[in-house]
């Protein structure tokens, strides 16, 4: 998806103009099952990083980052996987910052670990500080 959305004045890509919100389709929710959550926050992290920006909340995002690029430090890859994880990409982008990260905390490989529970941490951080955001 073209990050330009309406905004944009030409390109290749595709642009999402129905009402409907963006999704993951069949093949990328199951290749998300099928991911770590490493190579998840590996995936997620360029694109959450230009949602952070867009929505202002970058400044209350460090923590978060740093967490996820920690766990991201631990994925490990296989040819075929990477390649599969380019298509991922561009439909990742197209969703909110809370879909992808409903999207990609679905696969913690030990929702009670202490990254698990540090990440879950930094998202009430980010929710507190955006709801800051909205009310100014």
């Amino acid at each position: 998806m073209c990050d330009e959305g309406e905004d944009c004045r030409f390109c290749h890509v595709a642009h999402w103009h129905s009402g409907r919100n963006p999704h993951l389709d069949k093949r990328h929710r199951e290749l998300l099952s099928r991911l770590t959550f490493a190579q998840r926050a590996t995936v997620s992290l360029p694109i959450l990083k230009r949602q952070l920006v867009k929505l202002g909340l970058a400044p209350h995002a460090g923590e978060l980052l740093d967490v996820l690029e920690s766990i991201a430090r631990e994925a490990t890859w296989d040819a075929k996987t990477r390649r599969e994880c380019a298509s991922l990409n561009s439909a990742l982008g197209a969703l909110s910052f809370r879909s992808m990260m409903s999207a990609i905390s679905k696969a913690l490989d030990t929702p009670d670990s202490l990254k698990g529970t540090e990440l879950e941490a930094r998202l009430e951080q980010i929710r507190l500080a955006g709801g800051e955001t909205r009310q100014r």
